[in-house]
């Protein structure tokens, strides 16, 4: 027997997606343990701080959160991880798109794919990029 989802699912493309959902998970996770809620506090602040200066959130993020999988005792929430830090200074380089919207999504693009929602097929290109 194997289990698979439904459907796929949705990617982080943005600080205010990771923040929402962030949010929510805050929120189920501090039901069971409550005491945890500093530390996720300075978690999500170690993020929103690296957005601010340019640099690369999302590497970071992504990277904690798959170290703490594996070995939630040694990666607490409250304590950056340093080599993460430093490797996530490196700039986000902005890609100019052309677009005919204000999401970023390119011109002749499925809009509801690349916000990661379901598309029962149309007649728009179907891939994933960085916005």
């Amino acid at each position: 027997m194997c289990l698979e989802p439904v459907s796929k699912p949705k990617k982080i493309l943005s600080l205010d997606n990771l923040v929402t959902a962030f949010h929510v998970f805050v929120g189920v996770y501090t039901q069971n343990d409550a005491h945890e809620a500093p530390a996720l506090m300075k978690y999500g602040e170690v993020i929103q701080n690296l957005a601010a200066q340019g640099s690369n959130w999302k590497f970071y993020d992504e990277n904690f959160r798959f170290l703490r999988q594996s070995q939630p005792s040694a990666f607490n929430w409250s304590n950056i991880h340093w080599e993460l830090w430093m490797s996530a200074q490196k700039k986000v380089e902005k890609k100019l798109i052309n677009t005919d919207n204000s999401e970023g999504i390119p011109k002749g693009c499925c809009f509801k794919f690349v916000q990661g929602t379901h598309c029962s097929g149309c007649n728009y290109k179907h891939f994933s990029f960085a916005i």
